[in-house]
Order: C-alpha cells, then sequence, then structure tokens
C-alpha cells in the first residue's frame, strides 16, 4: 500500500477528473468503481497522516481525500455521470466544409440549397441562382434531460465546494485538538518528574539537617525485614 508521501508526489493530486482520480476506466462497471473507492479511502485518509508530517503534506492529503470523496459521488450516481460523460466527452475532428456548416447551424443562419443538379451553370459570388431555395438550418438543442443533469451537477458542485470548506475546517480542528491533547500529556508526565524529583530532594535535605531520622529509617527497615524473614519460617 503507498504511502501519503507517495501518494501525494504522484499526478492523482493534479487532476479533476474523477476517472482519473479513482483510477478506473470511463467503461468501468459500478463495482469496479465503488472497489477502487473503497481502496483509495483506505490509502489517503487525513487522519493516517504521521505527527511529523507538514501543512503542505496536510493541506494536499486533505484535497486528495475531498476530491475521491467528489469523484465517487458523480461516478457512483448514473445521471450524474452520464452527464459528465456528454460535457467533457471530446469533440471529432471536423474539416473546414463541416466547421463552417456547424458555425452556420449554431449561429442560426439560412443554407442554400440549388434545386438544379447542372455542374455547367455559372456561379455568382454576390447573387444566388434564380432557381435557389432558401432552407433554414435546424438548430440542435442539447436534450432536456441532460440540460437538468448539468444544472444538477451545476448545483451540487456549489454545494460540494461550501461542504469542503467546512470538512476542511473541522478537519484542521481535530487536528488541533488531537496536538493539544498530546502537547498536554507530554506536560504532565513532565511535571509529574519534576514533582517527584523535587520530592526526593527535599527528603534527602531533611535527612542530612536530621541525621538521627535516616538511623532510625535504616533500623525500621532492618526491623521490617527480620519479621519478613521470620514469618518466611
Amino acid at each position: 500500500m503507498a504511502s501519503h508521501r507517495q501518494l501525494l508526489q504522484q499526478g492523482v493530486d493534479l487532476t479533476t477528473d474523477p476517472y482519473e482520480i479513482l483510477g478506473v476506466s470511463r467503461t468501468a462497471v459500478v463495482e469496479e468503481i465503488r472497489r477502487s473507492y473503497k481502496q483509495k479511502v483506505l490509502e489517503t485518509h487525513p487522519d493516517k497522516l504521521p505527527l511529523s508530517a507538514s501543512e503542505e503534506e496536510k493541506i494536499l492529503a486533505q484535497d486528495l481525500f475531498y476530491r475521491i470523496q467528489e469523484a465517487f459521488r458523480v461516478l457512483n450516481d448514473p445521471p450524474l455521470r452520464r452527464a459528465y460523460d456528454v460535457h467533457h466527452r471530446p469533440l471529432p475532428e471536423q474539416t473546414p466544409a463541416r466547421a463552417n456548416s456547424r458555425a452556420s447551424t449554431l449561429s442560426g443562419t439560412t443554407t442554400l440549397v440549388p434545386t438544379s443538379t447542372s455542374s455547367t451553370a455559372p456561379a455568382r459570388a454576390s447573387t444566388p441562382p434564380r432557381n435557389t431555395k432558401l432552407i433554414p438550418s435546424p438548430i440542435k438543442r442539447p436534450h432536456s434531460g441532460t440540460v437538468a443533469c448539468l444544472e444538477r451537477l451545476d448545483e451540487s458542485h456549489e454545494r460540494r465546494m461550501k461542504e469542503r470548506s467546512e470538512w476542511a475546517r473541522k478537519a484542521e480542528e481535530r487536528r488541533l485538538d488531537k496536538l493539544k491533547v498530546y502537547t498536554a500529556s507530554e506536560e504532565i508526565q513532565t511535571m509529574g518528574q519534576r514533582q517527584a524529583a523535587l520530592i526526593e530532594k527535599m527528603i534527602q535535605d531533611l535527612f542530612a539537617l536530621t541525621p538521627e531520622w535516616e538511623i532510625r529509617r535504616m533500623k525500621a527497615r532492618a526491623y521490617k525485614a527480620s519479621r519478613a524473614g521470620t514469618r518466611a519460617h
């Protein structure tokens, strides 16, 4: 399993494509997507970062983990996945004639369609021939279902951005709380060691001032040891 530093050094933390983030192909089925998502979550959870991680590594880990959640949300929802595929599919290569035809279609201009098939008639640059009909080119509009999915995707993206900001804020608060507990534990342990050393020093000072106390203590220990030996026999 790759470490956080190895994952952050890879290009996956720079892409926004959900297929690349989860490491699946565009033809992947739902089970493949879910399996890859679970594996990514186990590998990249920010809580697995060591305490010695830098602030940059923590921010990158949180960003990568959030985008894994976002990628799974899009690819696990069939309508959102279709809308994403339609919106981000590569455009086919076009010849100049097809490009001009598509441009006229999108702009709503008309196309001149001659009714005669004669190839010997002279072409006129300024005016169309008399036997020419003006046929308006149809304007292709996107399917209503695709538009609705794209609108849902935009609204959901805005909502997710707000959730992402809130999630990052809470994650930082949890990290600071954990660091405070760790620091307080170290301080308590250090304080206990100092107090124990101080008490031991005070006792030694008292024995030095009153030697008879040390004599009594030694006699008490000897008496206690002899009693213990007698009971053992």
